[in-house]
This record gives C-alpha cells, structure tokens and sequence, in this order.
C-alpha cells in the first residue's frame, strides 16, 4: 500500500481554489477589456480562445508540478469550485471597480486625443494659410526672378548691359 499525503493534497487543492479564483479574475478583466477595447465578435472569439488556452496551461502546469502530470478530480473540482465561489462572490466588485478605472482612463485618453487632434487641425490651418501666403508672394509679378530681370533689362538693353538670356 502506498502512503497517503493528506497534508500535500489539502495544499494542492488550496492551490487549485486559487487558480480558480485568479482565473475569474484575469476573465473579469477580460469582461472589461470586451466592453471598452475589444468590440468586434471576431476580436471577443480570439480573446476568449487565448484566456481558455492560458487557463488550460496554467492547470496543466498545477497538475504537473503538484501531481506529476497526474490528472486529479480534486484539482480539477478545486479549480471549478474556486472560479465559481468568485465569480458569486468577488467577480461583482471587481467588475465594478475595473469597469469604473478603464472609463476613467478611456475619457482621459479621449481627451488627450481630442486636444492632441485640435492642435494638429490648427496647426494644419497654419500651415495651409501660410503656404497659401507664400503662394500669393511667390506669384506677384514682381517678385518673380524671371519677370524682375524681364522688367530690369528689357529686350533691347538685355544685349547692351550683359543680361544673359
């Protein structure tokens, strides 16, 4: 008969609860993520997908540094029992308090960028008024090389006073 460890199996299936709950939280974490960032039904599958498959790999880590990769109904169950007893119990506060913290920092983004996206518009009408500016200068008769030397030289003293052509 092999010995029984009632101490380590208590610890593990601790360790299990704890996984469970941690679990629910990261998924609460994602709720808030699907609400404010991740709105499209194909970005919502992927991060589902991705948190499942994290999930699956953090259990299967529990089993194998707790149990030697040995399935166990405790782990399993204890994982199961401590997402449930925090999604009934926690998952409600933490949702609130995440959900309140990312509208805050979304309406501070949203109001970075709303500034940030006024001072390149006026920017952008500087510049337009000022290139526009430049075009007027740039086009008044006299103030173009070719039309100054015109008016300077003449076609008949161009030959006299050395203009080149």
């Amino acid at each position: 008969m092999g010995y029984i460890d009632v101490s380590y199996q208590t610890v593990t299936f601790l360790l299990s609860v704890l996984i469970g709950g941690i679990m629910c939280i990261v998924y609460d974490i994602l709720r808030v993520l699907h609400r404010y960032i991740i709105k499209t039904v194909l970005g919502v599958f992927v991060s589902d997908i991705i948190y499942w498959l994290m999930s699956a790999v953090a259990v299967f880590f529990l089993l194998i540094l707790r149990c030697d990769g040995n399935p166990r109904f405790f782990v399993i169950s204890g994982v199961i029992i401590g997402f449930s007893i925090t999604r009934i119990s926690a998952s409600r506060v933490v949702f609130w308090i995440l959900d309140k913290i990312a509208f805050y920092i979304m309406g501070i983004l949203h109001f970075v960028f709303n500034q940030t996206e006024r001072i390149f518009i006026h920017i952008t009408k500087i510049l337009i008024k000022s290139l526009l500016v430049c075009k007027k200068v740039l086009q008044h008769k006299l103030n173009l090389l070719y039309n100054h030397l015109r008016l300077k030289c003449g076609k008949k003293r161009r030959l006299k006073n050395g203009c080149s052509n």
